[in-house]
């Protein structure tokens, strides 16, 4: 790419005008890329007849990126968190709708029934009132609410499968059902962190279709 009579001011003259910015798109060929493929690039710049300078390298990944979401939890003996009811570390992988792999990793604790947060589990304590969270309809499409039946909620973060914050909602009080518009979403999973109001936190998976 060259530029002709570029009349670029130098930056000893004005250090301001002296930025030059260039804008342009490449398209691939087809079946050059595969998907979540990490593409670097770096310009050298040219002037007159001198050494090049060279640009930082720009990272960027084809189509999407494969993510790694960690996930903290502890529950009471005898409850169960996302189908999980024993102490250790649980993978789960999923892919996304351009072909990246997305891995939830939770670390779940189980805690002894003596502990300060399982006291009362047999007395409708605070750690099942908040799997009693849900989220409907799922799949969903246009929509989805999420359900508390007993606490309140106070915020809601919205992820996509790359771990990206989508959404977020904050300074939800009294409310134990919140609506959240998915018709501007791409098809795929996305994780959800419901925040409750006594502090406690739940992550619900969901997925949005055409």
């Amino acid at each position: 790419m060259q530029f002709t009579d570029i009349q670029l001011v130098d930056s000893f003259t004005n250090e301001k005008d002296s930025h030059g910015f260039i804008k342009f798109e490449v398209s691939t060929m087809d079946s050059f890329f595969t998907s979540g493929q990490l593409i670097e690039n770096q310009v050298a710049i040219f002037f007159d007849f001198n050494d090049p300078i060279l640009t930082n390298t720009v990272k960027n990944y084809y189509l999407c990126k494969d993510t790694i979401i960690e996930v903290y939890a502890s529950i009471c003996e005898g409850e169960e968190f996302e189908g999980y009811g024993n102490n250790g570390v649980f993978t789960d992988y999923f892919e996304s709708l351009y072909g990246c792999d997305s891995t939830r990793v939770l670390y779940l604790e189980i805690l002894n029934e003596d502990h300060k947060d399982c006291m009362e589990v047999n007395n409708e304590n605070l750690i099942e009132k908040l799997n009693t969270v849900n989220i409907i309809p799922n799949p969903a499409k246009d929509f989805f609410e999420i359900v508390s039946d007993k606490l309140n909620i106070s915020s809601i973060q919205v992820f996509n499968s790359n771990g990206s914050a989508v959404k977020d909602f904050r300074n939800i009080h009294g409310r134990k059902n919140f609506r959240v518009d998915t018709s501007l979403y791409c098809p795929g999973i996305y994780f959800v962190e419901i925040q409750h109001e006594n502090g406690e936190a739940a992550y619900k998976k969901v997925f949005i279709v055409d």
